[in-house]
């Protein structure tokens, strides 16, 4: 089935378009040196043909000579100095708007991505920035010299004769309007380029990730073509920009042409009326090229700033979103004992789901709870929001009697590990996927006691080269226990207080699953655990069981409390067993 098509967001503001710039730390001293080099150069382009109109007059004098050499010589100087200062502004703030959007990212709340696809996003940290930050430093560097020069030689024409100067200027109105005109055109061509660009990242990452699927259906020619559908959009409004781009691009060169040929006009009658002398037309017929084009530059900028709108759209749908403040003080302390969390008549919902309707259950400090139900009962939900991934619609959370959201959201935090469904480990060394998130020094010692601790140690030892062995990405190299057993020595290592435990078991077979799960209890002994599981056959050493269906607390006690009292705890144990004796 094809995904729906993607709606084109509205026009983003620029109030948000400044906001990203704002935020994108650009390198203002590289940008004042580029543009002041640029000013220079600006002044020794408006110097030119007043000192080498005497050399193309037919004046080959020593002096006319000389002071054409020096002149060219040094205008050479300056662009090659010109060029490396713009370059090295534009490198070094694309460097730091990639920074600090992707520092965004890492601390947007995470309801932001309910709704937008982070691998869609990802192209708006490579490509969307890139181009918008680099052409918003090339305008800054370079639109105030531009008019200088315009300013400058139009006054030095001025002094030849007024006729010309409204010759120059007489094609600017009329430019202006036209690139208006198509500044809201490119703005929606450019954006359409931007989306398919997201699109297109989007779907190499979701099918690079799934390569075992996409080869265990034999289903590559199909995604051969689903790839060509999704590029062939992406080519197809690249090519709509492409058009425009031409189109524009002829009716402005039509345009200069005319303007041009007015010029030569409007001087050949002054030279004949006397009003201005051979060596003043070879001067203006130098200035009038230079003008020209920077004239029509200068009414280019509106289209390339309505361009720069739209490739910072993503970006400023970034910033404009929901911030999670680690540093935050908050307003109450970590509880320091008695850290039952308990929730209080919590009610949450995704939009229009009600994924948990008043639920309320306590889990005591140091004992193991564990949560069952079918999908979609609200048992990840009630792990997300108890790390303030999302905030209750309704009712409270608690940790020692205090509110979770008056906690500091950093600290508050550090007291929980979270075993996420699929647990996810980064590529790189076996060192750094254990001590991943911790802030303290480890020792190799201590990294091979938490090793022992979970059963990886062996495997750990057989590597070649140790602690230092490489990994592939989310631990496709390693077999599903390997990487539940090293996820349990990171968390071994995080020491936390709280240990969320969400399906840590699920992708294992029966006699590795029995495995982690003793491994588990036996590691986090004494520590707060809070499991969820669809094995029941685990949570008979639970101290309290939670069962949830459909949102709703439907039973709250110990194995043996809810096979006596509870109907639906009972059914669902019968139909597990009947599975595992079939």
């Amino acid at each position: 089935m094809s995904k729906p098509k993607r709606e084109r967001d509205p026009e983003v503001r620029w109030e948000s378009v400044f906001k990203v710039l704002k935020r994108s730390d650009l390198p203002w001293l590289w940008i004042a040196i580029a543009f002041g080099v640029n000013l220079f150069y600006n002044e020794l382009l408006v110097r030119l043909p007043t000192t080498t109109a005497a050399l193309f007059g037919g004046d080959l004098s020593s002096a006319a000579l000389r002071d054409a050499v020096v002149y060219y010589v040094l205008f050479a100087l300056v662009m090659a100095v010109w060029n490396l200062f713009k370059a090295q502004a534009g490198c070094l703030a694309v460097k730091r708007a990639r920074d600090n959007l992707w520092w965004k990212m890492l601390r947007v709340h995470m309801s932001f991505y309910d709704s937008n696809d982070p691998a869609e996003l990802m192209s708006a940290v490579t490509n969307d920035i890139s181009y918008g930050v680099d052409q918003t430093t090339y305008l800054l560097i370079n639109l105030i010299p531009q008019l200088y020069y315009i300013i400058r030689a139009s006054s030095t024409i001025g002094s030849y004769h007024w006729v010309l100067v409204v010759g120059i200027v007489a094609f600017v109105p009329i430019k202006y309007v036209y690139s208006l005109i198509m500044g809201k055109l490119f703005y929606n061509a450019e954006t359409a380029v931007y989306q398919e660009i997201g699109g297109l990242t989007g779907f190499l990452a979701e099918r690079v990730r799934n390569l075992p699927l996409i080869k265990t259906f034999t289903n590559e020619r199909q995604e051969l073509q689903n790839g060509r559908k999704t590029v062939d959009k992406l080519v197809k409004a690249n090519m709509r920009e492409v058009k425009m781009n031409a189109a524009y691009s002829a009716t402005i060169q039509i345009m200069d042409f005319a303007q041009q040929f007015l010029l030569i006009v409007l001087a050949v009658i002054l030279i004949q009326q006397k009003k201005i002398t051979m060596t003043q037309w070879v001067a203006f017929f130098l200035f009038s090229q230079e003008l020209g084009n920077n004239m029509s530059y200068l009414v280019n900028e509106w289209i390339s700033i309505k361009m720069v709108k739209a490739a910072l759209c993503r970006a400023a749908k970034v910033y404009d979103a929901p911030e999670e403040d680690l540093e935050a003080a908050g307003d109450a302390p970590i509880p320091q004992s008695g850290r039952d969390v308990e929730f209080h008549s919590v009610t949450f919902s995704y939009g229009d789901k009600t994924a948990l309707r008043d639920v309320s259950f306590t889990v005591p400090e140091g004992k193991t709870v564990a949560m069952v139900g079918l999908c979609g009962s609200g048992k990840s939900t009630s792990l997300n929001l108890l790390e303030r991934f999302y905030r209750p619609d309704g009712g409270q959370i608690t940790m020692g009697g205090v509110d979770i959201g008056r906690l500091p959201l950093g600290e508050y935090r550090q007291c929980f590990s979270y075993v996420q469904q699929r647990p996810e480990i980064f590529s790189g060394t076996l060192r750094e996927a254990l001590t991943y998130g911790l802030t303290r020094p480890v020792s190799d010692e201590e990294i091979m006691e938490a090793a022992r601790v979970t059963g990886i140690a062996g495997f750990i030892e057989k590597q070649p080269a140790g602690l230092e062995a490489e990994i592939a990405a989310s631990g496709s190299s390693l077999s599903g226990g390997q990487v539940q057993r090293l996820v349990l020595a990171r968390e071994f290592l995080r020491n936390a207080d709280v240990l969320l435990l969400d399906e840590p078991t699920s992708a294992l077979d029966a006699q590795t699953a029995k495995n982690v799960h003793e491994a588990i209890l036996t590691t986090f002994a004494g520590k707060t655990i809070l499991m969820v599981t669809h094995d029941l056959s685990l949570t008979r050493q639970a101290d309290q069981i939670e069962v949830l269906q459909n949102g709703n607390l439907v039973g709250e006690g110990t194995y043996d409390e809810l096979m006596a009292n509870c109907p639906i705890f009972a059914q669902m144990v019968a139909a597990q067993e009947k599975e595992a004796a079939a």
